[in-house]
Parts: structure tokens; C-alpha cells; sequence
């Protein structure tokens, strides 16, 4: 199916793939940033932002096919995804290697431990009964001191504009479904075939850890502070991270 892009610049498409109960917008100020040297296209995934709610299923597996089909208009694609949207592209890279160039993650969903995933049951119950307001509650608790206030705003607003059914559907996508990345066992099993190169992008040393061990080849990054809105709270260091690292690996020529 198609879905809401909003491209800047030309060159190899960098598809900007958002997380969970967000939008495209959540990109507004990386977007310009890479466009000098790329196609830089933000997206909104099936059941978010302008794309909105499908008569499908909002899954992870059923985003990464809607990235395949972009990726076969626009030619093999560098695949950025923040939160659930590094496990969509990482779903997209598993399913469709010839489709994707590279692959950057930022604070990804996937590879939580026992004690996260011993939570993820009581998670589940509250946002069936709750909907937007347990997504809510839940993210703010992920929010860093030097987040600003407008940002936190805008995340909020996005994820009271969200469909309950969406975020039920894509949190099992990301955590109880028998293709999830989101627990660490199931992460080991399927990340060790992803193709690369990869860049993976942290707010903590610990995350960090857990992608050397599962992802060996992985290029690993750990932002000045932690975060999980990584690229919101510290947007000098992302880009000049991710710069860096395209032209590191040719991805993009200098």
C-alpha cells in the first residue's frame, strides 16, 4: 500500500521511518540536515500520522512490505528507523536484502531482557484497556532531562492522535508476535542474519552492549547523555554521527 512521504533533496534515498505512535514530523529538523547529500524521505507508517489506519493489520512484518514497496520505486534504499522503526527496518532488511543499501537504528525496539519482558504482559493489558493514555504514560517515562518541553509536546499530541487498535497491533508486532525482534532471545535468533553495514545509534552504554553481542558487525554509537529520543535531544551529534558514517562506508559519495 502507499503511504504519506514527505521527500527533501535528491541523490540515494535515506528513508526516515519514525517509532512507535509517532509521525514523520518527529524528523523535521534531521530531515534538511541530511538532504545535501541524500534523498531524505520521511514516512508515516501504516495506521500513524497522514497514512493513518488500514482495514489490514498494523504489524511490523506488514510496515516493513509497505517500505518494500517504496524501496522498489525509489532503488535500494539507506533505512533509518528510531525506535519500532528500527525494527521495521530491520524487518525490511531480513525479508528484502536486494532493497536495502544500509541500515541505521536509533535506540531500536528490539533485544529487551527478561526483566523488560516480564513487564511486557501488564504493558499489553493496560494499553487494551487504556489506548492512547498507557502509550502516553508509557513514553514519558523514556523522556531525558534535556529533552525540551516542545518536543515532549509534539510526542504526546502524536500519540493521543493515535488509533488504540494501532498501537495494540504494532506493540505485539514489536513484542508478542512469533517474528518479534522486541525480545532479546528472538533478537539473537533472527539479527544475526541481517545484512549490513548497520549503524547502531544508543542512549545508554548498556543497549549498546546488547547490539555488540547479538549484531557483531554493527558500527556502534552511544549519544553524550541518555534518551531514547536520541535524535531529538542531541541533534548536532546525530547528524554529525550519521554524516560521518555514510561517507565512511560510501553509502553516499563525499
Amino acid at each position: 500500500m502507499k503511504i504519506h512521504t514527505e521527500s527533501l533533496g535528491t541523490g540515494r534515498a535515506l528513508v526516515l521511518v519514525h517509532g512507535w505512535g509517532s509521525s514523520h514530523a518527529t524528523f523535521d529538523r534531521l530531515q534538511p540536515a541530511l538532504a545535501d547529500m541524500t534523498r531524505a524521505i520521511s514516512v508515516d507508517l501504516r495506521g500513524f500520522g497522514a497514512t493513518g489506519p488500514v482495514r489490514g493489520r498494523h504489524g511490523i512484518s506488514e510496515m516493513a512490505q509497505d517500505l518494500a514497496e517504496l524501496a522498489s520505486e525509489t532503488g535500494p534504499i539507506i533505512a533509518l528507523g528510531h525506535s519500532m522503526g528500527g525494527s521495521v527496518v530491520s524487518h525490511l532488511a531480513l525479508a528484502r536484502p536486494d532493497l536495502v543499501a544500509g541500515l541505521i537504528v536509533i535506540d531500536p525496539a528490539y533485544g529487551a531482557d527478561k526483566e523488560e519482558c516480564r513487564g511486557l504482559p501488564q504493558r499489553r493489558r493496560d494499553l487494551a484497556a487504556l489506548g492512547s493514555a498507557a502509550a502516553v504514560r508509557d513514553l514519558s517515562e523514556a523522556y531525558s532531562p534535556t529533552l525540551p518541553a516542545s518536543d515532549k509536546e509534539a510526542i504526546r499530541k502524536d500519540l493521543e492522535a493515535s488509533d488504540g487498535r494501532v498501537l495494540l497491533e504494532s506493540f505485539d508486532g514489536m513484542y508478542m508476535t512469533p517474528d518479534a525482534l522486541g525480545p532479546l532471545p528472538q533478537a539473537r535468533l533472527w539479527l544475526r542474519n541481517r545484512p549490513g553495514p548497520v549503524l547502531a545509534i544508543y542512549s545508554t552504554e548498556k543497549a549498546a552492549a546488547i547490539e555488540a553481542a547479538i549484531s557483531p558487525a554493527s558500527t556502534i554509537r552511544v549519544a553524550p547523555c541518555p534518551g531514547h529520543f536520541v535524535h531529538l535531544e542531541h541533534e548536532d551529534w546525530t547528524v554529525q554521527t550519521i554524516r560521518e558514517w555514510l561517507t565512511a562506508t560510501g553509502l553516499v559519495a563525499r
